[in-house]
């Protein structure tokens, strides 16, 4: 059967079963790297078997590009996972009993990261009531520019097991990442957050997952503190860039993804933190009225539906395309005594209550500092017949 993976048309021999025995794929030019075109070859078998297998077992594929796709491996994991327990331990080894019921291809797939991440962790999802948060442009910019306070790591704790958070969407994207397939940049869409405790140290981890409106996601796990530590990627991770990209652009790409790694955790941790401001946590939608009638029983008729959350108030400070500046390696401009600068955001324990003997987590957006009357030293953007994207 033939099929198509990147630019490319990919011939996929099947055997008697319906499963991939082997996949051809052709470069006219003879210009592109053969192992680049090898594992593109190695993609799209993967993909025809576990969308066969997958279809098999649960009625559809476990494509997860769109929300709608990860909404169902959600609810279809859940089925097989935490429907019948509540641990995550537990409900990862259910999750491994039945890929290897399944035997090869279905275990060498669904068994390896990053499969299992997204799967399992949509699976919690499901189990949560799918809560999604969505926010403005200006306020992820401004997110992925706050440090977290160190002795904050071990506090930080989501009020659900796993959400979603969609990344806000414009003409102009500010998350992009590499994906070998198309050679080119895609956008990012959304990051699957799921946390869960080791059972071996006690310590919470956190599983991220970022998706792409392709096919490439990226992915990270651990504690706080790890996670918040920047990222450099292994000779092997870097080899794959040039393979795919090249020489000459295998560099910015590794560079910018490498940066992304940090933007996106930023995001992640300070979401989190503001959801334990409820001045900054709007529900949106009727679903949530249904979620709280049903109840958390057990034995009820498949996960709850979705419920949708607004985050943050407006922010009067764009750091929208410092942020593009940085995550593409721009250098920035000179700052001179007689410019106003971006202070990036930060968090504080604010008191309040009776005589303000109480505490708790404020966030203090970014602002800028320097003589009013000042020169603000961001390049100049040309918005001719272009609407600026609302932001909450």
């Amino acid at each position: 059967m033939i099929t198509r993976v990147g630019k490319y048309e990919v011939d996929v021999q099947l055997g008697p079963d319906g499963t991939p025995t082997g996949a051809a794929i052709r470069d006219p030019s003879g210009l592109v790297d053969h192992r680049r075109l090898s594992e593109l070859a190695s993609i799209a078998a993967g993909r025809v078997a576990m969308a066969r297998l997958a279809t098999r077992l649960f009625g559809h594929t476990c494509n997860s590009n769109s929300k709608d796709g990860l909404m169902r491996c959600g609810q279809s994991w859940w089925e097989h996972t935490y429907k019948h327990v509540t641990t995550d331990l537990d409900a990862t080894k259910l999750y491994a009993e039945f890929c290897e019921k399944q035997g090869n291809p279905f275990l060498a797939m669904a068994g390896n990261a990053p499969d299992c991440i997204i799967y399992i962790g949509a699976a919690r999802w499901a189990d949560v009531g799918f809560p999604t948060i969505t926010m403005g442009e200006r306020l992820a910019a401004a997110f992925c520019g706050t440090d977290i306070p160190e002795e904050w790591f071990d506090d930080i704790t989501a009020p659900w097991k796993a959400f979603v958070i969609e990344l806000p969407q414009s003409e102009t994207p500010i998350f992009t990442v590499y994906d070998p397939e198309y050679d080119e940049r895609v956008r990012c869409t959304r990051v699957l957050v799921h946390n869960m405790v080791n059972e071996e140290t006690g310590l919470s981890e956190w599983w991220w997952t970022v998706f792409s409106e392709k096919e490439q996601h990226l992915w990270r796990q651990g504690t706080v503190g790890a996670i918040l530590k920047p990222v450099q990627f292994r000779e092997q991770e870097t080899d794959r860039y040039k393979i795919h990209s090249g020489q000459e652009a295998f560099g910015e790409h590794v560079a910018q993804d490498e940066r992304i790694y940090l933007a996106i955790s930023r995001l992640v941790f300070n979401t989190i933190l503001t959801l334990t401001d409820p001045q900054r946590v709007r529900p949106v939608g009727s679903s949530h009225k249904r979620y709280a009638a049903k109840g958390q029983e057990r034995g009820h008729k498949g996960p709850p539906e979705q419920r949708v959350f607004v985050i943050g108030t407006p922010i009067q400070i764009d750091l929208r395309d410092r942020l593009r500046d940085y995550l593409a390696g721009r250098k920035g401009a000179s700052w001179k005594l007689t410019t106003q600068i971006p202070v990036h955001g930060y968090w504080r324990w604010q008191p309040y209550g009776p005589r303000h003997s109480l505490r708790r987590r404020q966030f203090i957006e970014p602002y800028w500092k320097g003589q009013e009357d000042a020169v603000i030293p961001i390049r100049e953007h040309h918005l001719e017949g272009r609407d600026e994207p609302a932001d909450p």
